[in-house]
């Protein structure tokens, strides 16, 4: 192997790495973003739970959640509508089926950014290991010819 094909191979190892520690950044990210909306649909889930309680006459004394894992027993008195937050800092008062609806409408369209984000880390994680192949690929060739780290020391 010529000084110039052992340079070639050399720069095309070091760009397969550098491409694969940014895919691998990128895997993390989405998996992180992936897994706080997650979070946001359990969220969500009890919301729909306690919602639905709520139509219920009989159910009217509820632990209210105060932050820090502490809760406060909590009668309500108005069983009929909730505040649900709009977005932008608007809150709008709803009817219990209406406000039940909103928090469902939201979860689906949480869903399917959650279907989006596996797709793409899917979509990384594949072009990750052919990268880690062509990497070893061209490594192996250069251990093979006597130019690889082994012969420089």
């Amino acid at each position: 192997m010529t000084d110039n094909e052992d340079t070639h191979i050399n720069r095309r190892m070091e760009q397969g790495m550098a491409q694969m520690d940014q895919l691998k950044s990128q895997i993390e990210t989405l998996t992180i973003q992936r897994d706080s909306l997650a979070s946001v649909l359990l969220d969500h889930d009890r919301t729909i739970q306690v919602l639905e309680a709520m139509k219920e006459p009989s159910s009217r004394m509820f632990l209210l959640p105060m932050g820090g894992q502490v809760f406060v027993k909590a009668r309500i008195e108005d069983m009929d509508r909730c505040i649900v937050d709009q977005g932008a800092g608007v809150l709008l008062e709803r009817k219990i089926p209406e406000a039940i609806e909103q928090v469902k409408e939201r979860q689906e369209r949480i869903k399917g950014a959650v279907s989006g984000m596996e797709k793409t880390i899917q979509q990384l994680i594949s072009q990750y290991q052919e990268i880690t192949s062509t990497t070893q690929r061209l490594y192996d060739q250069q251990m093979r010819s006597g130019q690889g780290p082994d012969q420089t020391f």
